[in-house]
């Protein structure tokens, strides 16, 4: 009895973190994507993810030394390259989407598709035989809810205005690759926790390649921008998207992979359109758009009835 209670204890304590992250990375889409139609996405990247990644790296040595570390790194290189890999993907090609296409839609497509490539990986990755009927029917149902949301955006009947069809595909193509990134860090990260690996170790070594890669990208970019011009003019936005934004959001998730299965996590993560759909409302080049709270709403439902599968396993 006791252990159910722990489990139990565990699950309502790692849905608490993963909702928590849920709304602080809406408010956070909403930002995005209001500054990425002036900063380029690859140096608001560098603007967050520096700060962030020196801060981590020393909060880890000051808890835990630097040998520790590399041991750590070495113990799970693999997994380490894995989960950069996947977090390079999901940022980079998020920060993309969120220039072309309205943050919820943007939201639904990239984490809609989630349970359902979680599912499919966890076949070649981990015992999958407590996932039952209802969750695999909430994943195809989401799935479906993409393909209207896609619909919505080429049709122009979405919340943002102007923009060309091939804006769009762009724009629905980076969803894509961000939703794959994110199945990738929820499973790697939770391979990572699984192995031993403390939140801190996991957070300080999963940026390295994405910054690497945008860095890249403004060393041999064609445009003329002033980095630290445009750095100065959004420097209290950039503050408050770092540590409010990303920081605190990453270790709410963080804490809640290691508590609670990949597919749940998942499966919570989708209720975030619905919110970042009403907060969106604060940025004045969107519009409100009734097909794409339709849509948000079919994707809840079937969000809902999974959740509630957990209640009867």
């Amino acid at each position: 009895m006791e252990l159910t209670i722990e489990r139990k204890g565990q699950y309502i304590s790692g849905v608490f973190f993963v909702l928590s992250f849920v709304f602080l990375a809406s408010a956070k889409e909403v930002y995005i994507g209001h500054a990425v139609q002036g900063i380029p996405p690859y140096l608001l990247v560098i603007y967050c993810f520096v700060p962030i990644s020196i801060l981590f790296f020393l909060i880890y040595l000051w808890k835990s030394g630097f040998d520790d570390f590399i041991l750590e790194t070495k113990k799970n290189i693999k997994d380490v390259v894995a989960v950069n890999i996947s977090t390079s993907v999901s940022w980079i090609a998020s920060f993309y989407a969120l220039k072309y296409i309205e943050p919820s839609i943007e939201n639904a497509i990239n984490t809609g598709i989630g349970p359902v490539i979680t599912f499919i990986a966890a076949f070649s990755i981990n015992n999958i035989s407590h996932y039952n009927k209802r969750e695999v029917i909430s994943s195809i149902g989401i799935s479906f809810a993409i393909i209207i949301m896609i619909a919505i955006s080429l049709s122009g009947k979405s919340g943002v205005e102007n923009h060309s069809h091939i804006d769009t595909v762009y724009g629905v193509l980076f969803c894509f690759l961000t939703g794959l990134g994110i199945v990738g860090n929820t499973i790697f990260s939770k391979r990572l926790s699984k192995s031993g690996c403390s939140t801190s170790f996991v957070l300080t070594t999963r940026f390295y390649l994405m910054l690497i890669v945008s860095f890249f990208m403004l060393f041999y970019t064609t445009t003329n921008i002033e980095p630290l011009h445009l750095l100065k003019e959004n420097l209290a936005g950039v503050i408050v998207l770092t540590f409010f934004g990303i920081m605190l959001p990453l270790f709410l998730l963080q804490k809640g992979i290691e508590r609670i299965e990949p597919m749940t996590i998942s499966l919570l993560i989708v209720l975030g359109p619905i919110l970042t759909y009403t907060l969106q409302f604060f940025d004045d080049r969107l519009s409100l758009s009734y097909y794409t709270l339709m849509a948000i709403l079919f994707v809840v439902g079937f969000v809902v009835y999974g959740i509630s599968s957990q209640k009867r396993s």
